[in-house]
């Protein structure tokens, strides 16, 4: 069986994170084949590359006045902090350009006075689901093809990640609103991602936090 492996294998990630996720129960092999520590420009281009990108190719070659904006709101982004991307079920499970950042030095969040912002994800993109690499090229082909097994859905890259390491096949969501595209109640959907799942009689395990928030709960 094809196993999927980085060529820089033992120089993607940093000591800090990989002990974060080791930490927090994800086999160092799955942590290795998602996980990746960036900094400087590498960290802003993951958060806000593609922001700028959609400004226009002026914005690409010069900082202009909302290039600038951006790039003060994330400086502390180039400090540096892992990233996670996940595959693209819908795209012959290519690597999505979206993903999540946890910064080493978050922001405050302006809605939560003393509250930090723990997580970023690429400005001005669609959200999506976490699939996280396996160290078997097919595993989650073998997945889709066979509905009896179930899938859990949980909140974040790390718990997926833990889940997997546990044998589970599991797929993270960046919070538990989205895995669904809003709208009204009758015209909301699944994400892409999540469908391509979606075969009749598969088990579904929602997985996701206690919170005892009651504003929380009734999401």
């Amino acid at each position: 069986v094809t196993a999927i492996v980085p060529a820089n294998w033992e120089e993607t990630i940093l000591p800090q994170h990989l002990a974060e996720w080791l930490g927090s129960g994800v086999s160092e092999e799955i942590t290795r084949l998602n996980v990746r520590s960036l900094s400087g420009d590498d960290a802003l281009d993951a958060v806000i590359g593609q922001a700028i990108s959609k400004l226009g190719a002026h914005s690409q070659q010069y900082d202009t006045k909302e290039v600038a904006r951006l790039k003060l709101k994330y400086a502390h982004v180039a400090n540096g902090g892992w990233w996670c991307q996940g595959l693209d079920p819908c795209n012959d499970w290519a690597v999505l350009d979206w993903g999540q950042f946890k910064p080493d030095v978050p922001r405050e969040n302006p809605e939560k006075p003393e509250k930090w912002i723990k997580y970023e994800t690429p400005l001005k993109t669609t959200a999506s689901a976490i699939v996280l690499r396996h160290p078997h090229a097919d595993y989650w082909p073998k997945v889709i093809a066979d509905p009896a097994i179930p899938l859990i859905i949980c909140e974040g890259a790390k718990k997926a990640g833990f889940l997997m390491s546990l044998g589970f096949p599991s797929i993270g969501l960046p919070g538990i609103t989205m895995g669904i595209r809003k709208g009204d109640a009758a015209e909301r959907t699944l994400i892409p991602a999540l469908q391509a799942f979606c075969q009749p009689n598969r088990p579904w395990v929602i997985c996701f936090d206690e919170d005892t928030d009651p504003n929380t709960r009734n999401k």
